[in-house]
């Protein structure tokens, strides 16, 4: 039995709810039974886990309890602290008592306490970033020498990672639930109020991640150098959304043109994608977006059959390449957004050609084959 271990409100408007869901029922597929254990929260939404994220039941929720003041004092590091610290006792606790041959977690302050209690071999740590502060690197080092095995997000990550001394690390991107891209009919456009005869860009997913933008603010400098795009916005949060909206109407464009819908549940974006001619990922060039991300929305965007326009990246140029599979662009640069904008607009042919390929391609990246590879190496 896997333990997924995490420290988080299940099920959550945030990316990495999804990928933790998407991640259980792949494990569940790959015959390896799941238990999904997490904090009791008072700020955890009140729906089906399952039906939320559009996956089978096929594995468990635990709710652990914790002191959660994080809902009331959301930028205290103290009420951070105090959750996590009172989540592990809670888990400490509970473990003795439950039979398992591998702990999976994500979080390195759940994953470095942990391995004075549970067996190197049983515990895998899937990184998602580099530690920055000089503290915090100390301990994930510390940490990444005493698991079983490491999961990275990327190959660049990965050889960074492995400076510090690692035994077993394998690279395993994001992917891709393909029974959740149904075909969807020629009218879907006219079924989300959107113009069929429009060229609709199309964003999907947080507009910030660990405070940093994902760039929108320079495709919209390039759409109104360009004209006639509709802008789809399928995310949030809402205030996000507004400065957007409020720039967009700066740069002289028209309102009726930019289409934000919200936060929408993980199960309803494919078809928002579906009414796009050209899909976006605008992520600036840093460390973080550069070498350690893989966003799931790349293999969304692949699986929906939609040209991609997207940051010139190493991370991105790990799974997708420019002319065959994506369109990429130098990140933040305008003029050049600007030009592939016109290109894609003016070319429905390449947009053809781009998204069909990267459909065939994506079916590589499943959620089912990153968990079989995971726990392939896992169990050498």
């Amino acid at each position: 039995m896997m333990l997924y271990v995490a420290n988080v409100r299940m099920p959550t408007e945030k990316a990495h709810g999804y990928q933790i869901a998407q991640m259980c029922e792949a494990f569940a597929l790959a015959d390896e039974e799941v238990k999904l254990v997490v904090p009791r929260r008072f700020s955890t939404m009140e729906t089906n886990l399952w039906q939320y994220y559009g996956v089978q039941e096929n594995f468990k929720m635990i709710t652990l309890p914790c002191l959660d003041f994080i809902a009331f004092f959301p930028e205290s590091k103290l009420a951070f602290l105090l959750q996590t610290f009172t989540f592990l006792l809670a888990l400490l606790v509970w473990l003795p008592f439950q039979k398992y041959s591998l702990l999976f977690s994500r979080d390195v302050f759940l994953v470095a306490p942990l391995t004075l209690w549970v067996p190197r071999r049983k515990l895998i740590y899937e990184v998602h970033s580099k530690a920055r502060s000089r503290r915090l690197k100390r301990i994930q080092d510390w940490t990444l020498r005493r698991v079983g095995l490491v999961v990275s997000l990327t190959g660049t990550m990965a050889e960074q990672l492995k400076q510090t001394g690692i035994s077993s690390i394998i690279v395993a991107h994001d992917g891709i639930r393909p029974e959740n891209f149904p075909l969807f009919s020629p009218e879907i456009r006219q079924e989300l109020g959107i113009p069929s005869e429009a060229f609709v860009a199309c964003y999907a997913g947080r507009l910030h991640t660990m405070g940093m933008s994902k760039g929108l603010e320079v495709f919209i400098e390039a759409a109104a150098q360009v004209k006639n795009i509709v802008f789809l916005l399928v995310g949030g949060p809402d205030n996000h959304v507004e400065q957007l909206r409020q720039r967009w109407q700066q740069m002289g464009m028209p309102p009726e043109d930019f289409f934000a819908v919200g936060t929408v549940p993980p199960i309803e974006v494919p078809k928002y994608l579906a009414a796009a001619d050209v899909c976006l990922i605008t992520s600036p060039q840093n460390e973080f977006f550069s070498n350690e991300t893989s966003p799931m929305k790349l293999f969304e965007y692949m699986m929906a059959g939609r040209a991609i326009l997207a940051s010139d990246l190493p991370s991105t140029r790990e799974v997708v390449q420019h002319g065959e599979s994506a369109y990429l662009v130098p990140p933040s640069d305008v003029g050049a957004l600007r030009e592939a904008l016109k290109t894609l607009r003016e070319s429905p042919d390449l947009r053809q050609q781009l998204g069909q390929k990267a459909a065939q391609e994506v079916l590589n990246y499943t959620w089912l084959k990153r968990a079989e590879s995971i726990l392939k190496a896992a169990k050498v």
